[in-house]
């Protein structure tokens, strides 16, 4: 749970989240999903949910293009 990561990560929806510095919590988590195929599985369904939800890939995409219209309209300004 450190930086931006629980802004994307819902613990225990989406995704497990462990506190910064904490190894033991960190290793009980970890083994806690290895022992448990069905929650690792559902984690990752509800996590891939959300990024197709959250972060389209169309829309990514278009973003991308206008960017670099922008940019390309900006050079072809400099370059007149």
């Amino acid at each position: 749970a450190v930086g931006g990561i629980p802004e994307l990560i819902v613990d225990g929806q989406t995704g497990v989240l462990v506190k910064e510095r904490k190894a033991e919590a960190f290793a009980t988590a970890v083994c806690a999903l290895i022992d448990d195929p069905q929650r690792r599985e559902a984690l990752g369904a509800a996590a891939g949910a959300w990024v197709r939800q959250q972060l389209p890939l169309d829309g990514m995409v278009d973003q991308y293009r206008h960017f670099y219209d922008q940019l390309l309209q900006q050079n072809v300004r400099r370059a007149h």
